[in-house]
């Protein structure tokens, strides 16, 4: 597996009202559309108020492009479902090279 993480952010209620409990859901896809999904349980979240959240999450392992997208899922009665994810961040993953260093024996007769 990648290495891990922690994504951190903070998420506002900017609606009328409380929202219901939820998800907020980590997708990282690759070019040929592969998801690697993680996701933590999101609380019902008062008008006006916020939750800060901390998701651990292990980073795709082979090398190539990327993107990362962080949604808020399954919040129901929302009136404005346009603000539910955040930007799209693009990821490279480059190959990991290991240098091995070369050991020369001397063995004497």
């Amino acid at each position: 597996a990648g290495a891990s993480g922690i994504a951190t952010g903070f998420i506002a209620n900017q609606g009328d009202a409380a929202s219901s409990s939820g998800s907020l859901v980590l997708r990282v896809v690759d070019t040929a559309g592969a998801a690697q999904i993680t996701q933590i349980a999101l609380p019902a979240i008062a008008k006006g108020a916020g939750f800060a959240f901390e998701l651990d999450y292990i980073a795709p392992i082979l090398p190539g492009e990327y993107t990362a997208e962080l949604c808020i899922s399954g919040v129901n009665g929302e009136s404005n479902t346009s603000n539910n994810c955040s930007a799209v961040q693009q990821i490279t993953v480059r190959p990991r090279i290991v240098i091995v260093p070369m050991m020369e024996l001397l063995l004497g007769d």
